[in-house]
């Protein structure tokens, strides 16, 4: 057998292998800016669905930045007040143990009918969370292929989706 050797070089692979080393960091930066987005929309819409005879409610709901745990990326939206699981659930036939403003505790039976202000906020912002997820796929895909063609042979893909109209991205 001959002692032919076959080799190639390939332009780019110390590129490539940045971009790649790059993807963790920038799949967990865009998927939690996607959370992040559809938590301050499933916030709006929570506070719009809210009862608010005083507003304290309306004004205690708030979301808290997207957290990436293994692999889970969670936002979450809710309030700290006491009586909003009633609002939302609901007390109707329920025995409540409660207090006077002087202090006397009194038992009743509940007749607060659920709002279910959350779940609609919730069943609302789920097409926009699979929206805001496939568009943080195609950043996620967009930055990483940048990155492997590094910015001089963007420019060029730039230039070339001007002349011809198209987009390639």
């Amino acid at each position: 057998m001959a002692d032919d050797t076959l080799s190639a070089v390939i332009l780019g692979a110390e590129d490539l292998k940045r971009s790649f080393d790059a993807a963790p960091k920038i799949v967990e930066e865009e998927f939690k800016k996607a959370m992040d987005k559809t938590a301050i929309d499933a916030e709006g819409k929570a506070r719009g669905h809210a009862p608010h005879k005083t507003g304290t409610l309306w004004r205690s709901i708030h979301h808290e930045p997207a957290q990436v745990t293994q692999n889970n990326v969670i936002a979450k939206v809710g309030t700290d007040l006491v009586y909003a699981r009633a609002q939302e659930y609901g007390t109707q036939g329920m025995m409540i143990h409660s207090h006077s403003r002087s202090g006397q505790q009194f038992s009743y039976i509940g007749n607060i009918p659920p709002k279910y202000y959350m779940k609609q906020a919730k069943e609302e912002v789920q097409p926009l969370l699979t929206q805001n997820l496939s568009e943080a796929t195609g950043k996620i895909i967009r930055r990483l292929v940048l990155g492997w063609y590094g910015l001089q042979n963007h420019q060029k893909i730039v230039k070339l989706k001007h002349m011809s109209n198209k987009n390639y991205f």
